[in-house]
């Protein structure tokens, strides 16, 4: 769908990946499953950059994952219901969290702006910048005075419009099909303009084995906004996997409403001795009823899980170029 509200349909045939269709089950209740596991991320300054600050929120309610600094990762029902696209996308915004600017504080110091004359609280005490003796510290102690200053201002939400939306062809109802493929519930929002946090980058799931923990961040309903009066949070989650399918993960971190949409991530290695790196290998989808042995049904909150077909078809969605999409 493009800014002007007009579609444009492309037929993609995509070699070796199931076309079959799931039937999904979900409900809008809460899912926590056992002690609630989730963190809820209040200070500005962690809030405000990676890898917290790469959770953005959807104008419809849902949450989303910066995979550019012009594209936004988020589940298909978010935007279109298999037959059309909501009514609330006509309009359709991502939010992102930034501190408040100079003219927004009223006055106060800008941000990092340090001085001799200028005193912060360091541990506890009060310390002027140029009373520092060490030079090799000096950077450490400003750092952290930048981190000080900035975990006191509260964030705010800056809203960019949504310049064009893509969905894969497996989440379109077929004719007379009145079932949804819960297995490609993701689409990939383009901004109208770049924003300046840095993105996530994009990878493909690994095998449950070498997976090890799964993490996502979010803006859940029960705990983003619970004075009512603006202070946003962010809510971050880790646990296992449970079971996987071809296309799915199942797990049990714990989420709300809201929480829909955001990207899953782990940290890969880039070769055997590269840096570990953190990359978004799946889209949060909701809750939905498996069945596991004997007929016995088991709840699990679901993932849609980037296969090497998703990711070079996103890949190709943000680049436009499939030289730039070997990488994975």
């Amino acid at each position: 769908m493009h800014e002007d509200s007009t579609c444009t349909h492309t037929d993609v045939s995509l070699r070796g990946v199931d076309q079959s269709i799931v039937t999904e089950n979900t409900r809008k209740k809460r899912h926590v499953y056992g002690e609630d596991g989730r963190f809820v991320i209040s200070d500005s300054y962690f809030i405000t950059h990676y890898p917290f600050a790469t959770a953005v929120r959807l104008s419809t309610g849902c949450s989303g994952v910066l995979v550019s600094p012009k594209h936004v990762l988020t589940a298909a029902h978010c935007v279109h219901n298999g037959r059309d696209y909501l009514e609330e996308t006509k309009q359709l915004k991502v939010g992102v969290l930034q501190l408040k600017t100079k003219r927004e504080r009223r006055g106060r110091k800008r941000s990092g702006q340090v001085r001799g004359k200028d005193q912060h609280d360091i541990d506890g005490r009060e310390t002027r910048i140029g009373t520092f003796r060490r030079r090799q510290n000096r950077g450490q102690q400003i750092k952290r005075i930048r981190q000080s200053v900035a975990s006191n201002r509260p964030p705010v939400f800056r809203w960019t419009l949504v310049k064009e939306t893509r969905l894969p062809q497996g989440w379109i109802l077929k004719v007379n099909n009145n079932s949804l493929s819960s297995d490609y519930n993701y689409a990939l929002l383009e901004l109208k303009r770049p924003v300046k946090q840095k993105p996530m980058d994009l990878g493909v799931a690994p095998v449950k084995t070498s997976m090890g923990r799964i993490h996502f961040s979010s803006f859940d309903a029960d705990k983003s906004h619970l004075d009512g009066r603006g202070k946003e949070r962010v809510v971050y989650r880790f646990c296992s996997v449970a079971k996987e399918s071809d296309d799915l993960i199942y797990q049990h971190c714990d989420a709300q409403t809201g929480a829909i949409g955001a990207g899953v991530y782990v940290r890969l290695r880039e070769g055997a001795w590269g840096k570990w790196q953190r990359r978004v290998i799946g889209v949060y989808t909701g809750p939905q009823w498996v069945e596991v042995r004997d007929g016995e049904q088991r709840e699990y909150n679901v993932a849609v899980r980037i296969t090497p077909a998703k990711y070079a078809q996103i890949c190709h969605w943000i680049h436009g170029d499939p030289k730039l999409c070997k990488k994975i």
